[in-house]
């Protein structure tokens, strides 16, 4: 899924309402340290609108997106994934249709 980014006045917008500071540490926010976060993440349906984005600093950012978004989005996959059953093994087995070997008739292993 392709990643959909804040319109320019949904960002101007939030930036008014957060009115210059973190909305998650209440730190004053520096140019370059500003980032718009998706509140839902964006891989979970998460829309592009004023009530989904979050004014946060760097540090608030790396933090949300490495501890919440990026495990969250990745179960969902995986849920998914398993719900379809389009799980590939891991550990196929020896010239099966998914190894990267087989055999031919004369007996002898080469690379598909």
């Amino acid at each position: 899924m392709k990643r959909v980014e804040f319109p320019g006045k949904v960002r101007v917008a939030a930036w008014e309402r957060c009115r210059g500071l973190c909305e998650n540490c209440t730190r004053r926010l520096s140019p370059g340290d500003v980032y718009f976060e998706h509140l839902v993440p964006a891989g979970l349906t998460g829309q592009a609108t004023l009530e989904n984005c979050g004014v946060y600093c760097r540090s608030c950012w790396t933090e949300k997106t490495r501890t919440y978004d990026l495990p969250t989005v990745a179960k969902a996959k995986r849920q998914q994934i398993h719900f379809l059953g389009a799980k590939r093994s891991r550990n196929p087995l020896p010239g099966g249709r998914n190894s990267p070997y087989k055999k031919t008739i004369s007996g002898k292993v080469v690379l598909r």
